[in-house]
């Protein structure tokens, strides 16, 4: 014998005007949030009626956006031309390069295979590098070269996909 039983109607009715908030319709069901994302999940009229839902609050959002843009808010111009404009160009673009705009060195290690002193002295190498980093605080490259690894024994590796030597 299961707890209370709930229809697919009562989710529906709840989901009006909740703005798609999984707790608020759980609330006015009398159910826990769990209850709620299930049928939300498990029901295609829930779903649907929770996707309508979340439309309409989109909508309404958009509605007010066009609104500060028709008032000449330059801040939800940028906003709305950096993404519903990209494909005419509007858009943030960020480039990486290393030294003198040239490309950025990457060194790939096996780290599979090495005993976990190797991987000790590997990741204090490599905290002492990035604190030495111009680019990096130097307060976090210590705090960074002062923490050491957990040992990586055969099991920790084998959970993560490795082999287990």
């Amino acid at each position: 014998m299961g707890g209370p039983r709930y229809h697919a109607a009562q989710f529906i009715a709840a989901i009006k005007n909740s703005a798609g908030i999984v707790t608020t319709i759980a609330q006015r069901v009398g159910c826990t949030w769990h209850t709620a994302r299930r049928y939300i999940d498990k029901h295609p009229t829930v779903a649907a009626a929770y996707q309508d839902e979340c439309e309409t609050l989109t909508d309404v959002a958009e509605t007010k956006l066009f609104k500060q843009i028709n008032n000449g808010e330059m801040w939800a111009v940028k906003y709305y031309l950096s993404t519903k404009g990209k494909s005419r160009g509007y858009t943030t673009r960020t480039e990486h390069t290393g030294a003198d705009g040239g490309a950025i060195p990457v060194e790939l290690r096996h780290l599979y295979g090495m005993t976990d002193d190797e991987l000790r002295a590997e990741h204090r190498r490599l905290a002492a590098e990035l604190a030495s980093s111009e680019h990096i605080d130097e307060a976090a490259g210590a705090d960074a070269a002062a923490e050491s690894p957990a040992p990586l024994d055969a099991e920790s590796r084998a959970a993560d996909g490795g082999p287990p030597y």
